[in-house]
């Protein structure tokens, strides 16, 4: 039975396989009972708590979750320890420990799917199904420290899309972890819509999960990783165009910002005149962070966290007069089509001023063939055909004036097996430029999207000649 939005309480079917009981034990089922909670306006993340008297004979290593349902025969080879590889892929991660004599917690480490039946089983010989509900409440996840990373500095940040309002608010982490205190926003106090936690001892160790909820937030449950010993961050040499920002490099343009990034984790939250961002980073990877107003000289606040530590840094930082950004944006190298005649290349001018692109080369390995002469407008976009293209290929209603013919794109048209493409401007400067991978099927193109910090992302994607892109 799934749970209404205001519904406390939730049906659990229990069902008892014939396999050995433990010792003891006369009736598992009336002995043992389980407990999921919350179910409150369908919250996302729960916690399952074993109760009763035979809660004392179970051990945390003998409790297991699954989505979906178990029957009873792979119940009976799972508590044989003979599971079938088809059952452990339904296994949910979980931390189990003992919470009074006669109380066991199971804390998934993942948010369950919602609308979905899942089976706890205790190889004692009891299972409980239950669902999960429909509905999803307010639900954070976790953006600082990444699942996969050990920090020494005990603190954590869970983000959503909404604005939220929490007062300090002192928690312990699960199992008997330290205390803390929870907050919105971040440590410095940027009005981001997250959820801080910092530990009130910065030497705790362990492993440990955050409270199932704080106010009407629920949290990611994956565990928190504690230890000491981890490595610092090296701060990069900046180049003579670029300014130190933080531990890393930011080169400012005119409503734009890239930051380069050192190789170990961090997470940057950043603030200026009421606009706030959010960029986690690793590998020697960038991010770019928008909406800067150009032509200002702009106060930023920057904090930053690694493995390590955190720290805070303000900048006075003196953005550009408007400018345009024309960006190869789309490519159909492989049209349904005769080729290279319906091959086509689309730009896009995500500036805020208009772009001349009769300045602008495009070229490959074999050749280069310049722009005709025409102004892209901000947010415009337009299409590069070869003269001998059949425009009647194209939707309808498509803006004809968008469409720009030349005698080639690039050498020998384009490669199906992916080739590096690049428009230079009129000193010979990449522009922007289309990587040799992916490498589309027949009738897909390759289009530029946004990755979640703002960096550049091609996807293979159906064909949407001078509309906004998708991805497969």
């Amino acid at each position: 039975m799934k749970s209404s939005r205001h519904v406390w309480p939730l049906l659990v079917v229990c069902c008892a396989p014939e396999f050995p009981r433990s010792v003891g034990t006369e009736d598992p089922v009336e002995e043992l009972r389980l407990v999921v909670d919350p179910v409150e306006q369908g919250a996302e993340v729960v916690r399952l708590y074993l109760e009763g008297p035979a809660a004392r004979d179970v051990s945390p290593s003998d409790v297991a979750l699954f989505e979906g349902e178990v029957s009873d025969a792979q119940l009976q080879k799972w508590a044989e320890g003979a599971a079938t590889s088809t059952l452990l892929d339904r296994q949910i991660p979980a931390t189990v420990f003992y919470s009074g004599a006669e109380k066991v917690v199971v804390v998934p480490h993942v948010p369950l799917r919602l609308a979905t039946l899942h089976t706890l089983a205790v190889e004692q010989g009891s299972s409980f199904t239950f669902w999960t509900s429909e509905d999803a409440a307010p639900f954070l996840k976790r953006v600082w420290p990444p699942s996969n990373l050990t920090v020494s500095d005990p603190w954590a940040l869970y983000c959503g899309s909404q604005s939220v309002e929490l007062g300090p608010t002192p928690h312990s982490l699960e199992p008997e972890g330290p205390l803390g205190v929870f907050a919105a926003g971040s440590p410095g106090g940027l009005p981001i819509p997250c959820v801080y936690f910092a530990a009130e001892d910065p030497s705790v160790e362990g492993r440990f999960h955050p409270p199932r909820a704080v106010g009407a937030w629920s949290l990611d449950p994956t565990p928190l990783d504690f230890r000491s010993g981890v490595a610092a961050v090296q701060a990069l040499a900046c180049e003579a165009e670029e300014l130190a920002f933080g531990p890393g490099c930011a080169r400012v343009e005119d409503d734009r910002m890239h930051v380069r990034t050192p190789e170990l984790p961090m997470v940057w939250l950043m603030g200026a005149h009421g606009s706030t961002w959010i960029a986690t980073s690793e590998g020697f990877s960038s991010f770019a962070i928008r909406g800067l107003e150009p032509a200002s000289q702009l106060s930023m606040s920057l904090e930053f966290a690694t493995a390590t530590g955190r720290a805070t840094s303000n900048y006075k930082l003196q953005t550009s007069s408007p400018q345009a950004h024309v960006h190869l944006s789309e490519v159909m190298a492989n049209p349904d089509g005769p080729e290279p005649a319906q091959e086509w290349i689309e730009l896009w001018n995500d500036g805020v001023a208009p772009g001349e692109l009769g300045l602008l080369t495009l070229a490959d390995s074999s050749g280069s063939v310049q722009l005709p002469s025409a102004t892209i407008a901000p947010g415009q976009r337009a299409l590069l055909v070869r003269e001998d293209f059949d425009s009647t290929a194209l939707p309808a209603e498509l803006d004809q004036a968008a469409i720009l013919r030349v005698p080639s794109l690039g050498g020998n048209g384009l490669s199906n097996e992916g080739e590096l493409l690049t428009l230079l401007d009129e000193f010979g400067l990449v522009v922007t430029s289309f990587p040799k991978e992916p490498k589309p099927k027949a009738g897909e193109s390759v289009s530029l999207t946004q990755g979640v910090m703002g960096e550049p992302l091609w996807v293979r994607s159906p064909p949407t000649p001078l509309a906004e892109n998708t991805a497969l």
